[in-house]
């Protein structure tokens, strides 16, 4: 039994929609609190800002509260994995200084690897778990503003510790905090989406009820846009599947109940496109279609009331099972029982039992009334005929499927009945981590494999290789020249059996590492980062250390490694989108400097309202990476004043970190143009020939097995 509370309504724009945008501002808020209030802002000193930095960049609030419970849990261990790499790593420079002295270049040169070495791992990890890609960026962020400060006066203390790890664990906090006030507890999107299928199948039987049998105006043009949305809400309930599995939930019933409806609401699609045809039933000059018509008319419409009845049920029970914000969980009885279920199947069964039996009837006197003459017969079974009963046997399909729909309904309603809320847990695993968040930065896609067709010798082949070499290779006899003795010696070990075994699987790995998309990527931007920051590397006094330093250099990596994406026309769009959101967000911290000063309620007040556009682009327009710039260029304008991070006029900052911004991105375009480009285009090709070549591979086997079974 389950049931709703007429006070637990709210509309369902606020759960899906305002909600999540809510949530950012209320993070946003509390960030913009955390910077002005001097005694939180003091342990982390002058860089109290980037708690708004590290806000903007890592929350993107979905419609649940399930994944905002994990990308929390995941980027406060990658934050506290970043602090103890790069502390370890600048413990090693300042052991290093007490020995070679200040300043010196290997505490210079471990520093620079140390760096090298992290962001190629980090750049890997990105490409290849596109789940944890926010993480791969926060903890990249928080490895080169420190490796490039103060690089060869490195001093031991807990500021190493504060000055970022606060902030971005505090930021992390907050957004949870936000996510726990305002996000629905509402277990996945599944549910949702396998009732929004189910109501598309409803207006689409609706539609053909009125069309085929109620000799209405016909609907071709609207029957055919409710089938392609149903075909893409079908892919969406089969994405939605996959990403519940690997979703932290919070809810009384788990997704795997819904395992059915993933299977019902695909064929359902299938029946309700090619069975309920575009055929429409007006008065009809035949007595035999009159009578046909007559015999099942009044069983199809009793059979059609009943599916749409027991999907109406159906919607009910999974809106209030998962505690849905639906309009559905608060119509329709107060109560729903299983009772009410099984007799909701038990009428579909028997209506479809009687429609059945009324089709053969109704066939059988056609086919006893049709004469043996062909030309005759014709004329008794027309093509009106067919159509009817192609579309009667649809309904039949659809009522079917809509029985499978109920009692998957009851298996809820039984399992609700004795269950508690609780906290589902996914299985860590390489599909978990290759699979992207839904959120508005991360699109759904899996980890890409390595493009191309990595075709290498066979077995049989490296065998035969090895044999012609073990047979071109003899051991001249011993001469008075002792140095050919060596050479010959050395020749015959390496061309042994079990070093070109080893010398033939070194190649395979090293070819594999080299064609290796995620690898690439790596190296991109291990290379882009290394040639960016070599400035803060050269010694002190060097004109090229002081400009890395007075100009606060690290914009410029950072912003390179937030433009660099796998792709390069991903790189491309997303350069200008950013390029377009700094110049917003420099004018506006420009003049919002000019309205408040240091006033440190103007300066939340601000904040806040600026994140009112930035959340709307981020969450509603293609162009995420305009409004995610856009948001974290106004605390890098206004906030350094107020914190005596920089004292330099407000002019200068308001166009130098802009200027570092687009530096940043214009280098991330030529790294992806130059280095290992990898367009979509080429990314497309490979895989068809991938595929055409699995497809000749099975032929090839196919017709190998008929050739040897001896079939012609």
């Amino acid at each position: 039994m389950i049931g709703w509370r007429p006070s637990s309504w709210k509309p369902v724009y606020w759960t899906h929609d305002a909600r999540p945008f809510s949530a950012r501002l209320l993070a946003t808020f509390l960030c913009a609190l955390f910077v002005v209030i001097r005694p939180i802002a003091n342990i982390s000193g002058s860089f109290a800002f980037l708690v708004l930095v590290f806000k903007t960049l890592s929350y993107f609030p979905a419609a649940g509260i399930g994944s905002q419970i994990e990308t929390a849990g995941i980027l406060a261990l990658g934050i506290i994995l970043a602090i103890a790499y790069t502390n370890v790593s600048l413990t090693i420079c300042w052991a290093i200084s007490r020995t070679y002295g200040g300043d010196s270049v290997p505490a210079r040169a471990v520093a620079a690897l140390a760096l090298i070495f992290y962001m190629f791992t980090n750049g890997y990890i990105f490409s290849r778990f596109p789940r944890i890609r926010t993480v791969c960026r926060i903890t990249g962020f928080i490895a080169i503003w420190t490796l490039t400060r103060d690089v060869g006066e490195t001093t031991l203390s807990v500021e190493n510790v504060l000055e970022l790890g606060f902030p971005a664990i505090c930021a992390d906090a907050l957004c949870l905090m936000s996510s726990l006030l305002l996000l629905p507890f509402e277990p996945t999107i599944l549910p949702d989406r396998v009732i929004a299928a189910l109501s598309t199948v409803q207006r689409i039987l609706h539609l053909a009820l009125d069309q085929t049998l109620d000799h209405t105006t016909l609907a071709h043009a609207e029957i055919e846009s409710l089938r392609a949305k149903l075909f893409v809400q079908v892919l969406d309930v089969g994405e939605g599947y996959t990403q519940a599995q690997f979703e932290i939930t919070v809810a009384r019933l788990d997704s795997v109940l819904l395992r059915d409806y993933v299977q019902i609401v695909e064929r359902l699609r299938r029946h309700v496109s090619w069975g309920l045809s575009d055929f429409t039933v007006h008065t009809h000059s035949e007595a035999n279609f009159r009578q046909f018509l007559n015999r099942v008319e009044s069983s199809a419409r009793t059979l059609l009331t009943e599916t749409l009845a027991g999907l109406t049920m159906t919607e009910r029970v999974l809106a209030r099972a998962y505690e849905l914000r639906r309009p559905e969980a608060h119509s329709g009885p107060r109560i729903i029982t299983i009772e009410m279920c099984h007799t909701a199947r038990l009428n579909l069964l028997h209506a479809s039992r009687v429609l059945r039996h009324e089709l053969e009837k109704a066939l059988s006197e056609l086919e006893a009334f049709s004469p043996d003459d062909d030309e005759c017969e014709a004329g008794v079974f027309h093509r009106d005929i067919f159509c009817l009963s192609l579309f009667m046997i649809s309904v039949i399909e659809v009522a079917a499927e809509t029985e499978r729909a109920l009692t998957a309904a009851q298996e809820a309603l039984r399992v609700y009945a004795v269950s508690r809320v609780h906290i589902r847990f996914p299985q860590l695993s390489r599909l978990w981590s290759g699979l992207a968040y839904q959120s508005p930065l991360l699109e759904g896609l899996m980890a890409d494999d390595d493009e191309g067709i990595q075709a290498g010798p066979t077995r049989s082949e490296v065998k035969q290789g090895l044999y012609e070499t073990q047979e071109g290779t003899q051991v001249t006899p011993f001469t008075n020249n002792p140095l050919a003795f060596f050479r010959d010696i050395v020749l015959h070990l390496w061309r042994s059996l079990p070093l070109i075994s080893v010398r033939l699987g070194l190649a395979r790995l090293l070819k594999a590492l080299w064609h290796n998309g995620h690898m690439r990527y790596g190296f991109k931007l291990a290379l882009g980062t290394f040639l960016l920051a070599l400035p803060a590397y050269f010694p002190l006094g060097n004109s090229g250390r002081e400009w890395f330093d007075n100009s606060h250099g690290q914009w410029i990596v950072i912003s390179f490694m937030y433009v660099l994406e796998t792709e390069t026309g991903t790189t491309i769009r997303a350069g200008w989108l950013r390029i377009l959101g700094t110049v917003c967000g420099a004018l506006y911290g420009y003049a919002a400097y000019y309205i408040c000063h240091n006033n440190p309620i103007a300066l939340v007040v601000l904040i806040t309202l600026w994140e009112i556009p930035c959340s709307y682009v981020i969450q509603r327009t293609p162009g995420q990476g305009a409004g995610v710039v856009a948001g974290l260029t106004v605390p890098i304008v206004l906030f350094p004043l107020y914190l005596g991070y920089d004292s330099s006029p407000i002019g200068t900052l308001a166009l130098n970190r802009p200027l570092n911004i687009a530096i940043g991105i214009v280098a991330s375009l030529v790294i992806n143009h130059i280095v290992f480009p990898r367009h979509a285009r080429v990314i497309f090709m490979a895989h068809l020939a991938t595929v055409l070549q699995q497809l000749s591979q099975l032929y090839l086997a196919l017709s190998r097995d008929q050739d040897q079974a001896g079939n012609p």
